[in-house]
Order: structure tokens, then C-alpha cells, then sequence
């Protein structure tokens, strides 16, 4: 690996990197202090680049930052420090760029991950490349973006960053109202990520904000969930209040996902006598996880037969599920917390 530059983290969060749409992967990186903080692979290029990326420093303010990437002769032009990254101050003037969908200044993103409400605030994270367009496995990132009325957005920045466990695939987000994660102060409650660590092997983590959302934080004990089988990943939590638990469902392999419980989200196990089958990962998107659905005879008319239990799922197809015998007596429909809207019920923000 070559030395780039050493720098003090001056500027609000960038170091400019010039790319190119198309060509072979550089790896490069950040260290501060002598230590690796921020890897990457980005298509660096020591022509005319067709737009610049940057990595961000707001973390290490006031700090020597070192840039090193695998092939020096890639970056020729001086490397730079910004507080915003170049060519981003018009970029709703683009001709394709959508106006009403929130979209980030640059680089790669893709699914949607924890939809959560807190404080009249909507945050929205997504799966983000901020160091380009071919989505890299280790890039992944959250990024975040947040509203106050789900149709103006502001993109924060990134949120969650890969570490030693791995980049950070999807999963969800949840406002511990009680606390049981022991991750707030006891007067403002945290805001708790889980997401796929994507390493050797897939394991599951979380990060939270004590702060109301302005900072997040990788949880010191992660990985909450070690490897269990194959990829396993995306984790939706929720909360059930008729057992006081949170509950994980995390995608295992093939056809098959896990159920996962516990009073506190770091010390999750599994549901006794859970399993399930279908093409998707299920996304609780509503306060009741469960619901008795009336099964036809063929599956879509017909007179009613015995009840089946059904989660909420995506547009992929419902996946039909038999929970254990305790938690079918006990889901039943809960009522709105007081003074919550239909937004903040959404993704398991209201416990």
C-alpha cells in the first residue's frame, strides 16, 4: 500500500477523491493514528474524472489523517479537503436526478433500512456506497437521511460505517422507549440499529444514538447474534408487548429463517419451536407481528377453513408461519401509543 498524503482533519467531513464510471477497483483507505478506520474500493483515476467522492472525517476533527491506496499512480491530482463534495451544489438541476424520492449526492445505494420516527423527526438509512456506483461488498454502508414531513429530505451523511466485523448489510431500527436495551441515559431513549456485520463468517450487530439521533455508535459487545448458518442476515426486530420481549426475525438460508428473543436486544435466543419457509425475509412493518388470517380452500376463494398465522412480509409473496402456542394466544391487537401517529407506529418505533 502507498501513502497518499497525511493531513489534518480540518473540514467538516470530506477528503475529495476523483473517480471515473468504469475500470478496474483501487483499494485504498484511512489511518488514524496508525490505525485502519476507513476501507474502501473506488474507481480512482488519475485522468479527467467524471465526478468525486468523499471519505468522511467528521469522527476524526483536529486529527492526522493518512489516505493510502494500493496504487499511488492513480491519484495525480493534489487530494483536498472540502465541506461539501464537489459538484454537489446544483445537483437537482440534473436532467434524471428524481426531485420527490430521497436519493443521495453520490454514490450507490439500495434497500431502505430502518424506517423509524422519533421527536417529529423521520429517519430513513439505506444501503450506501458513498465511494461510488458498483455497490462493493465492503463498501456498504448506512447512510441516512431524515424529514420532518416524509417529503422534504435532508441526507445527513452516513451513519454507519464497516468495521473489523464487516460491512453493514440491511436490518432495522427501533426506539427503545423503556430503555431495555441499557443504552439510554434514562431520560432520552436510544435509537437501536440492527444490521448484518458481513465478514468471515455473516454475524449481527447493532449501533444506537443516545443523542436523539445526531451521533450513532457501534454497540461495544457486537456481534449481538454469532453465525448461525450460511449468510445469515437482515434482521427485522420488533417489540411484543404481550410477552415484553423483542423479537428478531433473521434470515437463515434457502427457504428457511430464525425467530430470536429477548428482554434486551443484545442477548437475543431463539424462539422455542419457531420456523418458518418462504423466498423472503419477512418485513414487520405493523405493531401486530402476527396476524389469523381466515385460509381459503384454494389459497384465494373459497369457504374459510381453519385459521392460518401469517407475518407481514413483503410484496415477494406472505410467508406462512406457526408461531408457538404462548405467542398465538397473546397476539392480539394493541392499541396506538398516546400521541403517536401512524408514521411512528411503523418498523417497531413505538416500543
Amino acid at each position: 500500500m502507498h501513502r497518499v498524503t497525511t493531513q489534518e482533519a480540518r473540514s467538516r467531513y470530506l477528503v475529495c477523491l476523483p473517480v471515473r464510471r468504469e475500470g478496474p477497483l483501487a483499494k485504498g483507505g484511512i489511518r488514524v493514528d496508525g490505525q485502519v478506520q476507513r476501507a474502501f474500493d473506488a474507481l480512482l483515476t488519475n485522468g479527467q474524472p467524471d465526478s468525486w467522492v468523499g471519505a468522511d472525517l467528521g469522527a476524526f476533527h483536529g486529527r492526522q489523517v493518512e489516505l493510502w491506496v494500493d496504487d499511488a499512480t492513480l491519484i495525480s491530482a493534489p487530494v483536498r479537503q472540502a465541506d461539501a463534495i464537489p459538484g454537489t451544489d446544483d445537483l437537482y438541476g440534473e436532467r434524471y436526478r428524481p426531485q420527490f424520492h430521497s436519493r443521495a449526492a453520490r454514490g450507490w445505494l439500495n434497500d431502505p433500512n430502518g424506517l423509524v420516527a422519533y421527536g417529529g423527526t423521520y429517519y430513513l438509512f439505506f444501503q450506501h456506497d458513498p465511494y461510488g456506483n458498483h455497490g462493493s461488498g465492503r463498501n456498504k454502508h448506512w447512510g441516512l437521511a431524515t424529514s420532518h414531513d416524509l417529503v422534504h429530505w435532508c441526507e445527513v451523511g452516513d451513519a454507519l460505517y464497516p468495521d473489523a466485523l464487516g460491512a453493514c448489510w440491511s436490518g432495522s431500527a427501533v426506539v427503545d422507549w423503556r430503555n431495555s436495551s441499557g443504552l439510554g441515559d434514562g431520560v432520552t431513549p436510544p435509537l437501536v440499529c440492527a444490521y448484518t456485520s458481513a465478514g468471515e463468517p455473516f454475524t449481527q450487530s447493532l449501533a444506537y444514538s443516545a443523542d436523539g439521533g445526531s451521533t450513532w455508535r457501534p454497540y461495544g459487545g457486537n456481534p449481538v447474534v454469532p453465525h448461525l448458518r450460511a449468510e445469515n442476515r437482515d434482521p427485522k426486530v420488533i417489540w411484543h408487548e404481550a410477552t415484553e420481549r423483542r423479537i428478531m426475525a433473521l434470515y437463515l438460508d434457502g427457504n428457511v429463517y430464525a425467530l430470536l428473543r429477548s428482554q434486551k436486544i443484545a442477548t437475543l435466543g431463539a424462539v422455542p419451536g419457531a420456523h418458518a419457509g418462504g423466498s423472503r425475509m419477512p418485513r414487520f412493518s405493523f405493531r401486530r407481528p402476527w396476524m389469523a388470517i381466515p385460509k381459503r380452500s384454494n389459497g384465494c376463494s373459497g369457504a374459510p377453513t381453519a385459521p392460518t398465522w401469517w407475518g407481514v412480509s413483503m410484496a415477494s409473496g406472505s410467508l406462512p408461519y406457526k408461531p408457538p402456542r404462548a405467542s398465538r394466544a397473546a397476539a392480539t391487537p394493541m392499541p396506538p401509543r398516546r400521541g403517536a401517529t401512524s408514521q411512528q407506529t411503523m418498523g417497531g418505533a413505538s416500543r
